[in-house]
């Protein structure tokens, strides 16, 4: 028998399959300076990346990636369609065929300490975020908490040291890790999940808050006999699926 054909020989030992979702981390912001043991590992320290501070002038100030990162962010990086699109293509407007430059995470972070998100909101989003940021303002006040941390555009290119991720950087070294799995949306948290769970965004690229009617693998999954659970800290996206 052929290696090739013996990969996939003891597939019957395989008793449980476990995913965990994480939100809003990158795969080199996590794993980038990884001290991994594979020759081929794509550290960050090899392949020296860096990003122009303006897209439109790539010669410019470059800020490089480096092992320095901060367990919090002073903001929330924008994870919108339109967010994404600039860091990916370092302008506005949807791409057609273009290589994407990668250029635009710096600018695209400096907009949102400056301005927020770059996605369209409606009147209700505006007003219930200018409620929650000035009720967290009067709260963290009367707790007596730090002031919130300070956010400059620099930083969003700031990646952990081996040693600040334990747990995940164990696990990686100890199983298998797969250093070029890409969003399937470039877009916010639902479409994505939406994918996990349905193989589809149901045509979203943001946020719509709706329910969806898609099949979801846990249903696939009930239909074959296998069964499932949902472990959740919060509210749990599927919820959003009232087939289940």
């Amino acid at each position: 028998m052929a290696d090739e054909a013996r990969v996939g020989e003891h597939r019957g030992r395989i008793e449980h399959v476990v995913v965990l979702m994480l939100e809003n981390r990158s795969f080199d912001h996590l794993l980038g300076y990884l001290d991994h043991d594979g020759a081929g590992y794509p550290r960050l320290d090899a392949l020296k990346p860096s990003c122009p501070v303006d897209p439109a002038k790539p010669d410019g100030r470059r800020v490089a990636t480096s092992p320095s990162a901060k367990a919090v962010l002073g903001n929330d990086p924008d994870h919108s369609h339109q967010a994404a699109v600039l860091q990916m293509f370092g302008r506005e407007g949807t791409p057609h065929d273009e290589t994407p430059t990668m250029s635009g995470f710096v600018e695209s972070y400096r907009r949102q300490i400056e301005e927020g998100t770059a996605r369209p909101l409606a009147w209700w989003e505006k007003v219930g975020g200018t409620v929650l940021f000035w009720g967290k303002r009067v709260w963290n006040w009367l707790r007596r908490r730090p002031q919130p941390i300070l956010a400059r555009p620099d930083e969003i290119m700031k990646c952990f040291p081996d040693a600040e991720i334990p747990v995940l950087g164990t696990l990686a070294k100890q199983f298998a890790v797969l250093t070029d799995w890409h969003a399937s949306v470039p877009g916010e948290t639902w479409p994505n999940r939406q994918f996990a769970h349905a193989a589809t965004s149901n045509g979203t690229a943001n946020i719509e808050y709706r329910f969806y009617d898609d099949v979801t693998i846990f249903e696939r999954l009930s239909d074959a006999g296998r069964s499932w659970a949902v472990y959740q800290d919060g509210v749990a996206h599927v919820w959003v699926y009232p087939r289940l």
